[in-house]
């Protein structure tokens, strides 16, 4: 579906936000786009890997979309103040923040183009000892 596509670049360009209220903020994300590939290459590609695993049964619908939320997590509340004990994060309060003066500066904020030279499947709310997702399958493009 993509090696017509490759090398394949991705742009980080403009933030949001997953709710309704930018003064009570859970997750902050940059918007990711291509760069020189037709507009939607992407998400049709994170779709059908997504589909593929939903119809084997492997993963949920939890959210009942048609679409994956194409997305990079810069700031994420639930992981406020926690700490990692045996892979996953301690269960506390989770607190929102006020983004509204963040997204007046760094709306439009483009980080850059990135070329992606392999793609993690990883899971969900299972944290590796460095803190990033655990990966439990790596496709090298």
């Amino acid at each position: 579906m993509i090696k017509s596509h490759l090398p394949l670049k991705l742009r980080l360009k403009g933030l949001s936000y997953m709710n309704d209220d930018p003064k009570e903020i859970h997750v902050l994300y940059g918007s990711v786009q291509e760069d020189d590939a037709p507009k939607g290459v992407l998400q049709d590609m994170i779709d059908a890997i997504a589909q593929f695993f939903f119809k084997k049964g492997l993963m949920a619908n939890e959210f009942g979309r048609d679409n994956v939320k194409i997305h990079v997590t810069l700031l994420n509340s639930k992981y406020r103040g926690k700490t990692i004990e045996n892979g996953r994060p301690t269960k506390q309060k989770r607190e929102s923040f006020d983004g509204t003066e963040i997204l007046e500066k760094f709306n439009d904020y483009d980080f850059g183009v990135m070329e992606i030279n392999n793609i993690h499947l990883s899971v969900m709310n299972s944290l590796a000892p460095d803190g990033f997702y655990q990966s439990t399958c790596v496709i090298t493009l």
